[in-house]
């Protein structure tokens, strides 16, 4: 009797009961092989091969290059369940396969009957070789056909929808589920589009959030700094020394006869003490001139301090981005896609850059719709929902603005601007005045107003630090302009 299913916990339902009921090896390794091609798709690797000895290697080979052809590892890195049923599939399909090999072979062993000895040995290998080609290719049409449609017309569209917005398709993605809708995907595809065609959008957006230091920014800046170094200076000493003999210094005794006093060659001119001479000689005691020189020599090395200048290269960051976004009825149209494509800009903009995004949507009084826009799994979802709406309604951006200014005066939004999109229909909120004077005298806040429409707004020009205006349609042309 061999283990039961309490012996492997790691796997899932599915793989339990496929690694119990199957056979031909030792449950253990059954047990190896689907653990093994189970991680190879939930880390998007190859897998050991050596590890797999169930079901049929070469099958599983087979099924295994079919899933790289649609690019279904990539999918199964980002979704449990589509890694547990792609394991299901393809240990089921490779078993399958092995009984449709034998299967024919049994079925054409009468045709063998009838051949003599030698010709069954050709024949059988022949039949072997032909009975496992066809049940590769049935292996590889099943996998292809089980898992093609989901990936081109469902998966696919969202991996691209991603790439585009900077999202990294990772595990925790539901996509067995069906995160977007199609409408979602077609919508966010459309102003993509028109975010390509309009670069001056993506411009305003770069230049948002005041400019902070930063361990990761991906801006820089230089600064001068000072900083302390310490120079190793050498000592220098003068000694006197005979190896440079330029001045006469006193006399000693040595056996330096070139430079002998007078009185020591007098020794010589008698017989009586010329051996006495020799004798001061060998023992180098001759008064002789003591000549020697100065040299200078290392006595040691002093430590000196001081601050030199410096220009550093420091990394910033941009703070974030609080969107407050007219939906009233009058942005209905052209005004309405240019407000949608800036909120997916803005968003895709924070994403990137590692900030963070706030959105005020508002219509009329008290009509308010608050989102953080994240790319996440909850929060693209929401987005892609958010720009699905329609616009509708009246105008009063005093509560959002009031929102969006006290949102700066928190720890985490302290370093953000604010961007107004709207049309400009509508009266200067005087309410909202001084204490947008207060944020930008104690916060340096910045208000930067988008005009979407060829109208000037006395409003939009009282509130905005600087306004931008989007009417120019014929360059955004294309399908997105027509909607």
């Amino acid at each position: 009797m061999e283990s039961s299913a309490t012996s492997i916990p790691s796997l899932r339902e599915p793989l339990q009961q496929l690694a119990l009921s199957g056979s031909g090896v030792p449950l253990v390794q059954r047990l190896a092989a689907t653990q093994e091609l189970l991680e190879a798709l939930q880390e998007g690797h190859e897998p050991d091969w050596s590890r797999i000895t169930w079901p049929n290697r070469a099958y599983l080979r087979v099924g295994w290059e079919a899933l790289l052809l649609l690019q279904l590892p990539r999918f199964t890195v980002a979704s449990e369940e589509i890694a547990v049923a792609a394991t299901v599939a393809l240990i089921e399909d490779a078993i399958a396969a092995e009984r449709a090999e034998s299967e024919h072979i049994r079925l054409s062993q009468h045709a063998l009957n009838a051949l003599t000895p030698d010709e069954q040995s050709a024949g059988k290998l022949n039949l072997t070789i032909r009975a496992r080609n066809e049940a590769a290719e049935v292996l590889r049409q099943r996998q292809l056909g089980r898992w093609a449609t989901l990936v081109v017309e469902v998966w696919k569209p969202v991996a691209e929808l991603f790439d585009q917005l900077g999202v990294e398709l990772a595990r925790g993605w539901d996509l067995s589920a069906g995160i977007i809708s199609r409408q979602g995907l077609e919508r966010a595809k459309e102003l993509q589009r028109l975010l390509a065609r309009a670069p001056q959008l993506r411009e305003i957006i770069a230049h948002l959030g005041r400019v902070r230091e930063s361990s990761t920014g991906r801006e820089s800046k230089f600064v001068e700094v000072f900083r302390e170094v310490t120079d190793r200076v050498v000592q220098m000493q003068r000694v006197w020394t005979d190896r440079i003999p330029t001045e006469t210094r006193s006399i000693h005794r040595s056996a330096d006869i070139a430079r002998m006093l007078p009185s020591e060659s007098i020794l010589l001119t008698r017989p009586t003490t010329k051996l006495l001479w020799y004798a001061r000689l060998v023992e180098r005691n001759l008064n002789t001139y003591l000549l020697e020189g100065q040299e200078l020599i290392e006595s040691g090395f002093l430590d000196k301090k001081r601050q030199v200048a410096e220009l550093e290269k420091r990394p910033l960051d941009r703070g974030p981005i609080i969107l407050c976004l007219d939906t009233s009825g009058s942005m209905q149209g052209m005004p309405e896609t240019v407000a949608k494509a800036l909120t997916l800009a803005c968003a895709t903009a924070a994403h990137r850059q590692d900030r963070r995004c706030y959105l005020y949507a508002f219509g009329s009084t008290n009509q308010v719709i608050e989102h953080e826009l994240k790319l996440t799994t909850a929060g693209i979802p929401s987005l892609l929902a958010f720009l699905e709406q329609s616009f509708g309604g009246g105008t009063d951006p005093a509560g959002p603005l009031l929102s969006a200014i006290g949102r700066t005066r928190s720890e985490k939004w302290s370093s953000a601007d604010i961007m107004v999109v709207t049309d400009g229909i509508f009266h200067l909120p005087e309410a909202v005045l001084p204490v947008l004077a207060a944020a930008r005298k104690e916060q340096d806040l910045e208000l930067v107003g988008v005009l979407v429409g060829k109208h000037p707004s006395i409003a939009m020009e009282g509130l905005c630090d600087r306004v931008h205006t989007v009417h120019d349609w014929s360059a955004l042309s294309g399908d997105v302009a027509s909607n």
